[in-house]
């Protein structure tokens, strides 16, 4: 890998601060936490095809290194106390690649290891068998590189993708939507979201994403 996969995953899952990654990706993320803070996380992204003919992935110095490989995720989960990779497959259609990993967690400061070990974007916490799980997904302050211009292309021509994200815990949890500062707020209407349940969870298209000024974030409670 030429760079660090928690960064990567960060940027994709937290800042989104690439728009070129961020109208060309879709990501999808599930957390399933057990009553003593240990767990599974699952990924899942689609890639434009035609962002790879263009060679973006290794070509472009300017936006992170995508992994696309099983050696990525082993090498990352290997860096990390207790996470490692327990599947891994990758298949490619006419529009996309589409990558899966699973990864298991023995407890939360291994989740934190990969999702945001520098607790810029993500905090969490846990009393007995409660918890809570607060994350920034997208911060419009991240937008100030591209031009108006760049935006209108690539809200043209890289419509369709979506980011998605679900929870689970012990018990019954709950999902908070938030600003970028972490204040609580209604559910868009652009983002649908189930939030109290065994399962919580969000959904938003890319482009609506980027185009909330009050930028997007969540908080689950279980």
């Amino acid at each position: 890998m030429k760079k660090n996969l928690i960064k990567i995953i960060t940027l994709l899952v937290f800042t989104l601060a690439s728009l070129l990654f961020a109208s060309c990706i879709g990501m999808g993320i599930d957390i399933q936490m057990n009553a003593d803070g240990s767990g599974k996380l699952s990924l899942e992204y689609r890639i434009s095809t035609m962002l790879l003919s263009l060679g973006e992935l290794d070509g472009n110095a300017s936006i992170p290194i995508i992994p696309v490989s099983r050696e990525d995720f082993e090498n990352t989960a290997g860096g990390i106390s207790g996470m490692k990779l327990v599947s891994y497959s990758s298949r490619k259609n006419a529009e996309d690649l589409i990558i899966s990993a699973v990864l298991e967690f023995d407890n939360m400061n291994a989740l934190m290891g990969f999702l945001d070990p520098a607790l810029e974007t993500a905090s969490i916490t846990r009393n007995g068998q409660s918890g809570k799980l607060d994350m920034i997904l997208w911060d419009n302050s991240k937008n100030d590189n591209y031009d108006s211009n760049s935006i209108s292309l690539m809200k043209t021509v890289f419509s369709g993708y979506n980011f998605s994200m679900s929870f689970s815990g012990p018990r019954n949890s709950t999902m908070t939507v938030t600003d970028k500062d972490g204040n609580q707020m209604q559910v868009p209407p652009n983002v649908t979201a189930s939030t109290s349940g065994r399962k919580t969870s969000l959904s938003v298209g890319m482009i609506d994403m980027l185009s909330m000024t009050e930028g997007l974030g969540v908080s689950f409670s279980w």
